[in-house]
C-alpha cells in the first residue's frame, strides 16, 4: 500500500549517483545531517560570510542534478560534511527532496509536503517544504524537516 512512496521518480532518483547513496545510513536523522552537510540554505549565505551572488537555482532540479553540483564543489563522499563555502546553495524544497530521495533509496516510503506558515519570517506567510516518511516502528507517517 505504501510502496508507491518508496519508488524513485524523475525528481527523486539519484541516477548515476546511487553508488554514493547506497553506503549511507538508513535512518532519517543521520540522513538529515548528511543533507545539511552538503547544502546551505540560500537565505543563510550571509550568515556564513558567503557572498550572496553565488549561483542559486530557484529552479526545481532533480536530485541527480543537485548531487552533480555538490560533487563539482567537493568530490568527497556524501557523508563528509563540507564547509559552508563547499556546500550548494539550496532552498527548503531541495533539502526535503534530497532526504526523500535518500530514504527511498533505502526502501523507506517518503514523500514531500508543502505548506504555508507565518512563523518563518515574521508576519508574512511563507511556503516551507518538509517531508514525511513511514516510521517502521510505529507504522505511521512521521513528519520531519530536513533543513
Amino acid at each position: 500500500m505504501f510502496q508507491k512512496w518508496a519508488i524513485q521518480n524523475r525528481m527523486s532518483d539519484p541516477a548515476d549517483f546511487g553508488y554514493l547513496v547506497r553506503p549511507l545510513p538508513a535512518n532519517a536523522k543521520s540522513l538529515s545531517a548528511i543533507v545539511q552537510g552538503v547544502l546551505v540554505h540560500s537565505d543563510w549565505l550571509a550568515a556564513y560570510g558567503l557572498t550572496t551572488d553565488r549561483a542559486l537555482s530557484r529552479e526545481t532540479l532533480p536530485v541527480a542534478e543537485r548531487l552533480r553540483q555538490v560533487l563539482t564543489l567537493d568530490s568527497s563522499t556524501l557523508d563528509v560534511q563540507r564547509s559552508p563555502e563547499k556546500r550548494v546553495p539550496a532552498t527548503c524544497r531541495d533539502y526535503a527532496l534530497m532526504l526523500c530521495s535518500f530514504l527511498r533509496s533505502k526502501g523507506t516510503p517518503a514523500r514531500l509536503r508543502c505548506g504555508f506558515a507565518s512563523y518563518l519570517g515574521g508576519n508574512a506567510w511563507e511556503d516551507h517544504w518538509v517531508f514525511e516518511y513511514r516510521n517502521t516502528h510505529t507504522n505511521q507517517w512521521q513528519l520531519a524537516d530536513a533543513q
